[in-house]
């Protein structure tokens, strides 16, 4: 896990002479489990990006894992690719559809109201009743709570749009409530809920993007168990979903003996809090597949119960600071030595404990990530995942409005699923460990 120096050829960044390509890596590097692709034309592979970084310059390094080596690479090596011009393009402006204040995230309040609510919520809402293409969203959500689809091509051209897009992503909960999307899978989604009808389902449109999965927008969630399921747009675009607290694995998958490993794990990883999760996690992983682990870190495993507590006081901000990783006992300090080339990146007020939380949950994504620690953790992911969401589709039909509902959400079964974690060494209990969709 020791870096090196990357030496290659600067790629196409390396002509860049103004400031878009710098913010574009950084919103990149902002994302859930960043990757870039290196070299001239991208042929020497995909970095695996570490979070909590940030450049100003094209002669700045990224540090991650590049064909399972701990790398630095400057920014002129990364490869112009789709996602970076994407990036850029985000950067120098916005389309017309994001001028409209419609978006969940926009309308509603950051709190959790029954599903029966949902119709006032829109109808009332000041926000929409403000504008004109509000006040056709509300007269679309009126229409729905009638039990009908509502009117879309009489509507002025320039909302039809942001209102399939946005509003849809709403109007579509009206219409699984009402009963008038099409639904195949209804009753068996009410069953994996746990409820009969949805006087005990509760929704959320958060204003901040708590479940950062590219376009989830919402929640369902059931008062009394808990259980989550969310509301997908578009369905695993890109982005990581909640804490795996919020996922229940079903019992149809948790049987499943070729999973018995994936599902030890990833229990593990839900029964633990987010402080000691890495350390947990890790020595699940050394009891399952040791090898998968660095060396290094192997000479201190597994952690006992007294370990953990001594390493949880470490955490101290108000007696640690990040230099005092010296006074960890001695056993951590060649864990530390794999990093300390690069200290200087972490933020001053980083605890000891907190850099061998951010070590231990680095080393357990790179083990299941890169290290086929868990040969089959992908596909249960998948599994848990297809399980987990609900993907509306709003889409014209004729002059109106219709609405697919699918679950299990099979568009899932698309992209890769990889484990991620926010978690930084300057706080390391603000996260848990959650599933990666790109």
């Amino acid at each position: 896990m020791r870096y090196r120096e990357f030496g290659i050829q600067e790629a196409s960044l390396s002509q860049a002479t103004d400031d878009k390509y710098i913010v574009a890596v950084n919103r990149i590097i902002a994302q859930p489990n960043p990757k870039f692709l290196v070299g001239k034309n991208g042929e020497l592979g995909t970095l695996i990006a570490d979070d909590d970084q940030y450049i100003t310059d094209r002669t700045d390094k990224i540090t991650g894992y590049l064909n399972k080596q701990y790398v630095e690479v400057k920014v002129s090596a990364l490869f112009k690719s789709d996602e970076l011009k994407q990036a850029i393009g985000v950067s120098l402006g916005t389309t017309q559809k994001e001028s409209f204040v419609i978006k969940p995230s926009q309308i509603f309040k950051d709190e959790r109201f029954s599903a029966n609510q949902v119709f006032a919520e829109i109808i009332n809402n000041p926000i929409l009743q403000k504008t004109e293409i509000g006040q056709a969203i509300i007269s679309m959500a009126q229409q729905i709570e009638k039990g009908k689809l509502p009117n879309f091509s009489d509507l002025p051209t320039e909302f039809q749009t942001p209102i399939r897009d946005y509003a849809g992503e709403y109007l579509g909960v009206c219409s699984l409530i009402k009963g008038i999307a099409n639904f195949p899978t209804r009753n068996q989604w009410f069953k994996h809920l746990g409820v009969s009808d949805l006087s005990k389902i509760f929704i959320h449109f958060p204003q901040k993007p708590n479940f950062a999965l590219g376009d989830s927008i919402g929640s369902f969630e059931n008062a009394e168990t808990g259980n989550v399921i969310l509301i997908s747009s578009k369905g695993g675009k890109k982005g990581a979903p909640p804490s795996l607290n919020g996922l229940k694995i079903p019992d149809d998958i948790a049987s499943k003996n070729a999973y018995a490993n994936e599902v030890d794990f990833i229990t593990t990883l839900q029964n633990s809090s987010a402080d000691v999760q890495p350390f947990e996690g890790i020595n699940k992983l050394y009891n399952l597949n040791k090898d998968s682990i660095n060396k290094v870190i192997q000479t201190v495993l597994p952690l006992s119960i007294n370990d953990i507590n001594e390493i949880l006081q470490f955490f101290d901000k108000s007696q640690y600071i990040k230099d005092d990783w010296v006074k960890l006992p001695k056993k951590y300090h060649p864990i530390i030595g794999l990093i300390q080339a690069n200290l200087n990146r972490f933020s001053k007020t980083s605890t000891p404990g907190g850099i061998l939380h951010y070590i231990m949950n680095k080393e357990i994504i790179n083990a299941v990530n890169n290290n086929n620690a868990l040969p089959n953790f992908e596909p249960l992911a998948r599994e848990i995942l297809q399980k987990n969401f609900i993907q509306i589709f709003a889409r014209p039909k004729g002059n109106f409005l219709g609405f697919d509902i699918v679950w299990p959400n099979l568009q899932m079964g698309t992209g890769k699923i990889e484990l991620y974690s926010k978690a930084s060494a300057n706080d390391p209990k603000s996260q848990k460990m959650s599933f990666s969709v790109t």
